[in-house]
């Protein structure tokens, strides 16, 4: 919702579970807002990891993410890094289309 509201002026949604009436962010957003997830965690997990043992912290931090495409390659490199969880949003539409989206990620969990 949020990168929505970050790039149109008004916004409203109307769904099952929760309703919005029209809202708007200002000033929007001047460029293209897509946080660059995978490169992120490519250069901050590391660092994060570092700096939690370096400041003397027990065990390790506990990181999950959202946004990144679930496919091998990004399961396997969140793994790499030390991720625990890659969090998805369901899409919208019919029950068929959830456990359509569901059974086709399936094999990754």
């Amino acid at each position: 919702m949020m990168m929505v509201l970050w790039n149109e002026d008004d916004v409203s949604f109307e769904g099952s579970m929760v309703s919005f009436d029209p809202s708007r962010v200002y000033p929007n957003a001047v460029q293209q807002v897509r946080p660059p997830t995978k490169n992120f965690l490519q250069s901050s997990m590391p660092r994060l990891f570092s700096i939690w043992r370096d400041s003397g912290r027990n065990g390790v931090p506990r990181v999950a993410v959202m946004g990144i495409e679930p496919t091998d390659d990004n399961v396997r490199q969140l793994d790499e890094l030390g991720g625990e969880e890659m969090l998805q949003s369901i899409p919208d539409g019919t029950e068929s289309v959830a456990v359509e989206f569901l059974d086709a990620h399936a094999p990754l969990v």
